[in-house]
Parts: structure tokens; sequence; C-alpha cells
């Protein structure tokens, strides 16, 4: 059975049918609007009577229950993440130091005498060079790109052609 869209109000009137009572009914449907359906459905789904295919609430369930625990996991996510981003860094800035300690050298990231593969390394460097290299050549001119059909940009020692309106470019 696929399933098709349905109207916020449609789907407060369908949760109240399946016995979720709901107090403030534009409130409801404001969340379910701003949040969606689909993922209250999860801080719904611990209020449903057994068997849970059933789809029918349990006594006392109500969309302000819903909303609490939607607000919970939505905190307690929020400091997770902040303290896995404090061990993230720590745990970076320890592998920088000591690996700096190891090579006497704080650019060994650079190097690609550091690391087993020296040709995967390169490669990695190169195409992260080029894509920020387009990045920045495609915020900084990309005006330009619109007013003339081809466009050769000359950076250090390299060309890079843009063209448009399928020409090709040749040297």
């Amino acid at each position: 059975m696929t399933k098709r869209f349905e109207s916020s109000e449609n789907l407060v009137n369908l949760l109240e049918s399946r016995g979720l009572q709901i107090c403030d009914r534009n409130k409801a449907i404001q969340h379910l609007d701003n949040i969606g359906y689909y993922r209250l459905s999860a801080y719904m789904y611990p209020l449903l009577k057994m068997p849970k295919t059933a789809h029918l609430y349990k006594e006392g369930s109500t969309f302000k229950k819903v909303m609490m625990l939607y607000r919970f996991d939505k905190k307690l996510r929020l400091l997770m993440f902040n303290e896995i981003e404090k061990i993230e860094i720590a745990i970076r800035r320890a592998v920088m130091q000591i690996t700096a300690d190891m090579t006497g050298n704080p650019f060994w990231l650079t190097d690609s005498s550091y690391f087993l593969d020296s040709f995967k390394f390169n490669v990695t460097m190169l195409t992260q060079m080029y894509s920020r290299l387009i990045l920045d050549i495609s915020s900084f001119y990309l005006p330009i790109v619109y007013l003339t059909p081809r466009l050769r940009l000359k950076l250090r020692g390299f060309s890079l052609y843009i063209v448009l309106s399928g020409e090709r470019s040749s040297k």
C-alpha cells in the first residue's frame, strides 16, 4: 500500500480518531507543518497500544506528550553533539601534536613522505586543491563567466578554460 499526501489538518483528525488527545488543534497543525508528521511519528510510537500495528493510542496520550518527547530528544541531541565535538577536537589536536613532535615538522600533514602511499596522498591533495580552486573561481568569476563566452584564467602557470554554449577550448 502506498501512502498518499495528507494535509496537516487531516493528520490531526486521523490522530484524534486513533485516540491521541489534542488540546490545541492549530498548534498541532503548526507543529506538523514545521516538523513533519513522519519525524514526529517516532515520538508518537511509545504512546501506541499493543499491538502497535493497530495505530491506537493508550489512554491519556496527548500531542503535548509527543512534543515533550521531541523537545527532550532535541535537547539531548544538542548536548551529545556538543560533547562529541569536544572529544573530536581533542583527538584531532592530539594526533596533530603527537605527529608533529615525532616528525619534528609542524606541517607534516602536507608532506607525502610521511604517508605509506605517497601517490594516493598526492592524488588526494590535488583533488582537494582543485575542488577549492573551482569553488574559489566560481564564486569570484561567476558574473564574468555570464558576460563572456570563453574565459581563460592563468593561475600559477595553469591555464583554466571556462567554456559556455558548447564552445571547445584550444591552446
